[in-house]
C-alpha cells in the first residue's frame, strides 16, 4: 500500500557534504536576510532625508522689539498701571481718556483725565481739571479708550463701527538710547484715518500684551 504521508526526509541519511549541497535552502533565513537589508535601507534614508528637532525650555518672558497685536493689556507685575498722555496732534475738541474691563462680556470704562480745547498740537498737553494718571486692574485684562463728542475709539480693533481703519497701534516703548524700558508700551491712536498715528501718544506703564 502507498504511503499517504512521508514521514522521513530522502536526505537525513546521506553523507554530510552530500546532505549540505542538496538540501533546499530555508526560507526563513532568506525571508529574515531580506528583512534586515530593508532595515539597513531605511535607517540609510532617514540619516539622509530626516531631520531633528532639538526642544529645549528655559525660564524668562518674551520682550518684543516690533509693534505688538494686541488690544488688551495686563499688568506686568501687582500693583497699579500708569496710564500718561505725552502729546497730542489731533483736531480742537475736549475729549476724554481712559482704560475700559470686560466683566461677563460687557464693558465697563474707567475716564481717567480730559484734554482740554487749545492744547491739541503739543507735547505733554494738559488736562481739563484733575486728572488721574494709575489705576489697579487687578489680573484682569483691559483696554484703552479714547472719546470724541461723537465716537469712541478702543485699543480692540473689533469693537471699532466696522469699516474702521486701524485706530491704534502698540510698540514696546524705548528710551532716547534706544534701550527698551521694560514693562511699558507705547499706545498711537490715529482718529481721522490719515496714517500719521499721533493724534494721541500715550505710554503704559508695568504692563505687557494680554494677547
Amino acid at each position: 500500500m502507498k504511503e499517504l504521508f512521508h514521514t522521513k526526509d530522502k536526505h537525513e541519511f546521506t553523507p554530510l557534504l552530500v546532505e549540505i549541497e542538496e538540501r533546499p535552502t530555508s526560507p526563513l533565513g532568506r525571508s529574515l536576510l531580506y528583512v534586515i537589508l530593508a532595515f539597513l535601507v531605511v535607517g540609510l534614508l532617514w540619516l539622509f532625508l530626516a531631520k531633528i528637532y532639538i526642544v529645549v525650555s528655559a525660564r524668562g518672558k518674551i520682550v518684543p522689539d516690533g509693534e505688538i497685536k494686541t488690544g488688551l493689556f495686563l499688568n506686568a507685575k501687582p500693583g497699579s498701571v500708569g496710564l500718561y498722555v505725552v502729546a497730542r496732534y489731533s483736531q480742537d475738541v475736549v475729549s476724554s481718556y481712559g482704560s475700559y474691563a470686560l466683566d461677563k462680556g460687557k464693558l465697563f470704562t474707567r475716564p481717567m483725565g480730559s484734554i482740554a480745547k487749545g492744547h491739541n498740537q503739543t507735547l505733554n498737553p494738559e488736562l481739563d481739571g484733575e486728572g488721574q494718571t494709575s489705576f489697579d486692574p487687578g489680573s484682569n485684562p483691559f483696554g484703552i479708550f479714547v472719546k470724541l463728542p461723537k465716537r469712541t475709539f478702543y485699543s480692540q480693533a473689533e469693537r471699532n463701527a466696522q469699516g474702521t481703519h486701524a485706530v491704534m497701534r502698540v510698540f514696546p516703548l524705548r528710551s532716547r538710547g534706544g534701550a527698551q524700558v521694560p514693562d511699558a508700551l507705547l499706545v498711537l491712536v490715529d482718529e481721522d484715518g490719515d496714517g500719521d498715528f499721533q493724534d494721541y501718544v500715550f505710554t503704559l506703564v508695568n504692563v505687557k500684551p494680554a494677547q
